[in-house]
């Protein structure tokens, strides 16, 4: 008599959820047998709806990965229900954020030893380093990598030399944040 069913509709990205506004429309696409029905919307984040509607939309506000459900019972007879999951987690990325360091020490201890952005969600990057006198000494757009970044060296592989740097760092973030940071940092080979 009752066929739970929910999807998430085609309108939502689900690349692009970033708490703390993570909007996720869900459809109720449960079968009920002309019955009276009563639905229950498990957003697996401590938030339950009480709604039988077609369209349901739910807010995330924390960076997870959610397993909602619905439950469709019978409004006379509440032993006849039927649940609906999904068949994969809802995953909500964390809002972006951007760090960008004052020093690096590139003398292979292990320790600082990249100039590198410290980054959450983004969707675009680059970056550019560039000496005392304007000219360009490296550029790079992989953030991700424990090695990304500038390790101190300049074209052919020769050490810059310590002082002071520059960088221009433009960014996108997951939740549309948008960066455009300069500033200077110090080299130390100590």
């Amino acid at each position: 008599m009752i066929e739970a069913g929910i999807t998430i509709s085609a309108d939502v990205i689900l690349e692009d959820l970033v708490a703390p506004n993570a909007n996720v429309i869900f459809l109720n696409t449960s079968d009920y047998d002309n019955v009276s029905k009563r639905c229950e919307w498990h957003f697996d984040d401590g938030t339950i709806v009480k709604n039988c509607d077609e369209l349901v939309e739910h807010v995330y506000t924390e960076a997870g990965c959610y397993e909602p459900f619905l439950i469709v019972m019978n409004r006379d007879l509440p032993e006849c229900r039927d649940t609906a999951y999904l068949d994969a987690c809802v995953k909500v990325d964390n809002a972006s954020k951007l760090e960008i360091p004052n020093v690096f020490s590139p003398n292979g201890d292990g320790i600082n030893d990249f100039f590198q952005v410290k980054a959450r969600t983004l969707r675009t990057f680059s970056g550019i380093i560039v000496n005392r006198w304007g000219r360009t000494v490296y550029e790079w757009t992989n953030w991700e990598d424990y090695e990304a970044g500038w390790d101190g060296k300049l074209d052919g592989g020769t050490e810059a030399s310590p002082g002071v740097y520059f960088y221009i760092i433009k960014a996108e973030g997951m939740d549309e944040a948008l960066y455009d940071e300069q500033g200077a940092f110090h080299l130390m080979r100590e």
